[in-house]
């Protein structure tokens, strides 16, 4: 079966959702591109920029999206900035089953305002209104706004079997 894709901007509860999915579907592996990265650099993505800069980082995930679509019964969660690269978001669409996290930016700004770990946290209004173009290429929309995590997955899963079944 197609893979399950997060994505949207950071701070939308893509690894949140992915937790809640893999519970609710754990014959279904659950991969954190960032995480994923992190540890195969063993390195923090904050570091990771640092020290070697955004394409750097954007080409690993490349890389990480080029084995993950080969794969199937996995929930992937997405870092915020998967759709930089246009070659990544065209990969899942042809291959997976793509969700986008449709969240406020209001909401977004409150729940990540004191995590230092964001890279591009001071540019991320510039950020989302880069990427909300590619964002919704999804092949679904999910809207987040007043619906529990819960109703989230629900939604999700609906969506996923309707199209896959």
């Amino acid at each position: 079966m197609k893979n399950i894709v997060l994505i949207g901007i950071m701070g939308c509860g893509k690894t949140t959702c992915g937790n809640c999915l893999h519970k609710k579907l754990p014959d279904f592996e659950l991969i954190d591109t960032d995480f994923e990265i992190e540890k195969k650099q063993n390195l923090q993505i904050s570091d990771i920029f640092l020290k070697y800069g955004e394409t750097y980082f954007r080409n690993l995930e490349n890389d990480l999206i080029k084995n993950i679509i080969n794969q199937n019964k996995k929930i992937v969660a997405t870092g915020g900035g998967i759709v930089e690269n246009i070659e990544n978001i065209n990969l899942f669409l042809k291959y997976d089953t793509v969700f986008y996290l449709n969240t406020p930016i209001e909401i977004i700004k409150e729940r990540i305002i004191s995590d230092n770990s964001r890279p591009l946290l001071d540019v991320i209004d510039e950020k989302f209104m880069k990427r909300e173009c590619k964002y919704k290429l999804a092949h679904f929309t999910i809207n987040t706004y007043n619906k529990t995590i819960e109703q989230i997955c629900d939604e999700i899963i609906g969506k996923y079997y309707e199209r896959n079944c």
